[in-house]
C-alpha cells in the first residue's frame, strides 16, 4: 500500500520524518516501511522464517527507501527522504561494542545481528548527507547547502521533554527539530511533506505519568506553533491528530 510520504516523493516534493520515539517505531515507520509486525525494527527482532522468506527489517527499509520505492514503480526516480530525526540508534548499529556511539548508554549499544552498520551505509548512499547524534551536531547542520539529514539522538527513544537536560550529549527539542526540518524542506519550490510525532506523550500515559504526558504535550503544541509560524495557510495544510 502506497503512503502519503511515498506519493510526495514520487511527485517531487521534499519529505521528512520526525519523532521523539525511535524512528523505527510504529508511527514514523508507517510512512516508509512495509512490515507484517511493528516490532521488526531490526533483524534481531525478526523470526528466522520471516528472514528466510525475504522480509526486511524496518531500519533497513528506511536506509534503502529510495532504491526500494524506485524498484516498485516503473519509471519512478526519487531523491530519497531529506530529513530523518528521532531516536532508535540501536536498530541501525551492529551488536558490537566497537560500534558504540560517543553517548551510548549501554555496554553494547547496537542490536543488529547481521553485522551491518546502517548509518555507514546511509552515508555511502548519501555522501553529501549529515549524520548527527547530539545537540552540537544538530546545531551545526547547514539546511541551505548540505545534503539529507539523518539524526539519531538516542539509543532508544529520545528523552521526555522534562528530562532533555539530563541527556549524555544533549538532544534537540521537538520544536527545534520541526524548525530545522522546515528550514531544510522548504528549499524545494514544489513543496514538502513532513510527519512530526511527539511519541513520548503516549509513553507518559502508559507509565501513568501525567507530568511527562502533559509536558510533552506542551512541547508538541510548541512544535505545531513553530510549523504554523514558518508556513502560510494559503499553501500549507497542517493536520494535527491524536493517538
Amino acid at each position: 500500500v502506497i503512503t502519503a510520504l511515498e506519493l510526495a516523493e514520487i511527485k517531487g516534493l521534499s519529505t521528512g520524518i520526525i519523532s521523539t520515539a525511535r524512528i523505527t517505531h510504529a508511527t514514523p515507520a508507517a510512512t516508509y516501511a512495509k512490515s507484517a509486525d511493528r516490532n521488526w525494527e531490526d533483524i534481531s527482532d525478526m523470526p528466522e522464517d520471516a528472514i528466510e522468506a525475504g522480509c526486511i527489517d524496518i531500519a533497513q527499509q528506511l536506509v534503502d527507501f529510495e532504491a526500494r520505492l524506485e524498484a516498485r514503480y516503473t519509471g519512478v526516480d526519487i531523491d530519497g527522504i531529506e530529513v530523518v530525526m528521532g531516536g532508535g540508534r540501536r536498530h541501525f548499529l551492529p551488536k558490537d561494542a566497537a560500534y558504540n556511539s560517543a553517548d551510548a548508554s549501554s555496554e553494547i549499544e547496537g542490536d543488529r545481528t547481521d553485522s551491518r552498520d546502517l548509518t555507514a551505509e546511509w552515508l555511502t548512499t548519501y555522501p553529501t548527507g549529515s549524520y548527527v547524534i547530539d545537540q552540537t551536531g544538530f546545531e551545526a547542520l547547514d539546511t541551505e547547502n548540505d545534503g539529507p539529514i539523518l539524526g539519531l539522538f538516542n539509543e532508544s527513544h529520545m528523552q521526555y521533554e522534562a528530562d532533555r537536560e539530563n541527556d549524555i550529549s544533549g538532544e534537540p527539542s521537538l520544536s527545534e527539530m520541526t524548525q530545522k526540518a522546515i528550514q531544510k524542506l522548504d528549499n524545494n519550490a514544489k513543496g514538502f511533506f513532513l510527519m512530526v510525532e511527539s511519541g513520548r506523550i503516549d509513553h507518559g500515559h502508559h507509565a501513568g505519568s501525567a507530568y511527562n504526558a502533559l509536558t510533552d504535550t506542551i512541547e508538541f503544541s510548541n512544535a505545531v506553533e513553530m510549523a504554523a509560524s514558518m508556513t502560510s495557510s494559503e499553501d500549507t495544510l497542517i493536520i494535527v491528530t491524536a493517538d
